[in-house]
């Protein structure tokens, strides 16, 4: 197979149609030898004619069929099938005597590349200057060959570079690439490397992009093999940030120890791999170590909801959205923070032109936290923002009985998020998830009724679509005809619900029947009626989250009602004084919660009437926990907008997100005017953790 046939078949592979003479003019060849090239990639596919011309348009009969011959045929590509141009080759015989563990001769290079040795001897100049180029020497021995001479870090450097990765602006075909990482991967367990990545992304709360797994795949293989020949880095080439240390560590722990090397892992290695970590593209990212993250965190968060109120959508971000969009803000905050460059958005002007009003409020709200990170967040992180955003107001809220479904996207968050809202524009879709396709792997897919995919793939329990990341009319097509046959006979009728509010109003009025009817709160009927109630409204069980819900943190002695507090420092020290006796904090805690308040302003009350109190987990807290005090006369915080404050809530945390689960429920629970009429005017401690129970068992979260 010729250079110009595997570039065709890599471009089919992510257009499934290409124009015959585009092609021939980018070829610079007639359109009958692009003919030929289709006739002789057929013959390879297996014979079959699985890529067909008509109409001067060279497309794919057979998606299904296409990718699996195509995946069949890169496993099995050698030099003797893949004709390499003049580039491919020098750049393939560099990395085979830099994979080399001892000298490597002319004639094992001619033979291994299915060329003559006196091809092989005419590029040795070429291939001495550019090892020189990179700092290193191919010296040779007679009778022995070559051996390559320098700096560990500098041939790692090297061999990176000759690597196809997710950052290289250079176009490689899939056979190329196929062909290099056979050579990096000789002697080392590819999927032993792929599993401990696998474990340490979900170690870490760490979701790489499909194209950074690969890039730290690729990585790690070569790096076991340097380290089987004695190689070890004496010297990184730049010092690496702290973040993700200990992931990089322990990924190389578990390869030590699977490798069963007697040698030393040194910091440097470990400095070297948290390097390309930081490098990495993320879909989601929840590593952080910052003393003051927490206070970061519930400032993003006060701010997400703070624009969502502003644009009125509010009631309609669901909470695998919220912490979406928080994840991007913390990566946008930590990126200015360290001094890393600003990731461009190449939509940056079409979303300016389109969604100005969307830019001026997220311009706005988000003061805030620039002041807390001492500069101005740039117009091109706000655009990422503002994709979140228009993600959640462009949803479809119509449907009632939606399509259970989970997207595949190597693409990134952000193409998936807006893929996700043009879905849901068309069809009667809910997105369970958003995946990269190494995580698609290991899914569960007991709840799921169809995957939708911007990569090929199979799966033979499931209906799969393999659509275009920007929903072509031949993809919204394709959608409905799968939907239509292979989904839909499978669904169940939908059951009719009341909204949530109504059916905690419901529960007030009849929990406010029982109390006003008893003469006594002690008696036995009185119990017998309550536990009836309650069994009526709590036979559904809770859906599935990740983290606490509020209900669980919260208990009767956590929350106080109808106390007096002379201003807003006292109400913060009286909701933190529960948190104190239950043991959940120390006593700086609530010093520290105070002061972040007078430092940063009363950010904390972003819901009219009402405060949330936290400080950081390095702060004294000892376990996550909630309080939540009414106050019996309102006091000021001065805030611009929304004193006085009613209600307060304070907030015990730990390290990570594990609280967020809980201050998204209780954000959204309060935001609602019914909801939170019920917990002013509740009469008992019981009845307000019956509501936010109910609230949480009951509430729909729509993606």
């Amino acid at each position: 197979m010729k250079k110009r046939q595997s570039d065709i078949l890599s471009r089919l592979q992510e257009k499934k149609q290409l124009d015959l003479i585009q092609l021939a003019q980018e070829f610079e060849v007639s359109e009958r030898t692009i003919r030929g090239d289709i006739q002789v990639l057929n013959e390879l596919l297996e014979g079959k004619a699985v890529i067909r011309i008509a109409a001067k348009k060279v497309s794919v009969a057979s998606e299904t069929e296409f990718a699996k011959t195509v995946s069949e045929l890169m496993g099995q590509s050698d030099y003797y099938q893949y004709k390499l141009s003049m580039e491919e080759r020098k750049a393939i015989e560099a990395l085979i005597m830099l994979c080399s563990n001892s000298y490597t001769t002319t004639s094992s290079l001619a033979e291994r590349l299915s060329v003559s040795k006196s091809t092989i001897v005419s590029e040795i100049k070429e291939l001495k200057e550019l090892f020189e180029d990179h700092g290193l020497q191919l010296r040779p021995k007679t009778k022995f060959g070559f051996e390559v001479v320098g700096e560990e870090y500098l041939v790692r450097s090297f061999l990176l570079q000759l690597i196809p990765n997710s950052g290289n602006k250079e176009y490689f075909s899939s056979t190329y690439t196929s062909l290099v990482e056979q050579e990096i991967g000789r002697g080392c367990s590819r999927e032993r490397v792929r599993h401990i990545l696998l474990e340490q992304e979900h170690a870490y709360h760490v979701e790489l992009t499909d194209g950074s797994f690969k890039d730290v795949e690729n990585y790690l293989v070569a790096v076991s093999n340097r380290w089987n020949a004695g190689r070890m880095q004496g010297k990184a080439p730049a010092a690496a940030g702290k973040g993700l240390s200990q992931m990089a560590k322990e990924i190389l722990d578990r390869l030590f120890e699977e490798l069963e090397l007697p040698l030393p892992l040194s910091q440097k290695e470990t400095d070297a791999l948290c390097s390309l970590l930081e490098r990495c593209k993320y879909i989601r990212n929840e590593i952080q170590s910052d003393k003051d993250l927490i206070n970061l965190q519930m400032q993003a968060a006060a701010f997400v909801y703070d624009v969502c109120g502003a644009l009125k959508i509010a009631d309609q971000i669901s909470f695998a959205k919220y912490t979406s969009l928080l994840n991007h803000i913390d990566s946008s905050l930590q990126r200015l923070g360290s001094g890393q460059p600003t990731v461009k958005n190449p939509l940056l002007q079409e979303l300016e032109e389109a969604y100005p009003h969307i830019f001026s409020v997220v311009e706005e709200k988000i003061k805030p936290l620039n002041k807390l990170l001492g500069e101005t967040i740039n117009r091109d992180e706000i655009s990422y923002i503002v994709m979140y955003l228009i993600a959640v107001m462009e949803t479809s809220r119509q449907q009632k009985k939606p399509i259970s479904a989970v997207l595949v996207c190597s693409s990134g968050m952000c193409t998936a998020l807006l893929l996700q809202a043009k879905l849901k524009q068309n069809f009667n879709i809910e997105i369970e998830d958003i995946l990269s396709l190494h995580k698609f792997m290991g899914y569960d897919l007991d709840n799921v009724d169809l995957v939708i995919s911007t990569v090929w793939i199979e799966h033979p329990e499931i209906p799969s679509v393999h659509i275009s990341p920007m929903l072509t009319e031949k993809d919204i097509e394709l959608l409905r005809n799968v939907i239509k046959r292979d989904v839909m006979h499978k669904k169940m009728q939908e059951e009719n619900q009341n909204p949530v509010s109504d059916l905690i109003l419901n529960y007030v009025q009849e929990y406010h029947q029982i109390v006003g009817q008893s003469d006594s709160q002690d008696n036995q009927e009185y119990r017998r009626l309550l536990m009836e109630l309650n069994q009526k409204y709590t036979r559904k069980s809770s859906p599935e989250m990740k983290g606490k819900y509020l209900h669980e943190l919260l208990c009767e002695d956590t929350i106080q009602l109808d106390v007096h507090a002379q201003d807003w420092q006292e109400a913060i020290r009286i909701s933190g004084q529960l948190l104190l006796q239950h043991k959940d904090i120390q006593p700086r805690y609530i010093d520290k919660m105070i002061q972040l308040v007078k430092e940063y302003g009363p950010y904390i009350v972003f819901i009219p009437g009402v405060a949330v109190a936290h400080a950081g987990f390095l702060d004294g807290s000892l376990n996550l926990s909630v309080s939540l005090i009414r106050l019996d006369e309102p006091v000021c915080f001065h805030h611009e907008t929304n004193d006085p404050v009613r209600l307060v809530a304070c907030f015990s945390v730990e390290n990570g997100r594990s609280h967020l689960l809980a201050f998204f429920h209780l954000v959204k629970l309060i935001a609602d005017k019914n909801i939170l009429k019920c917990i002013l005017e509740a009469k008992s401690k019981r009845e307000i953790l019956d509501i936010i129970k109910f609230y949480e068992l009951y509430g729909k979260e729509d993606d």
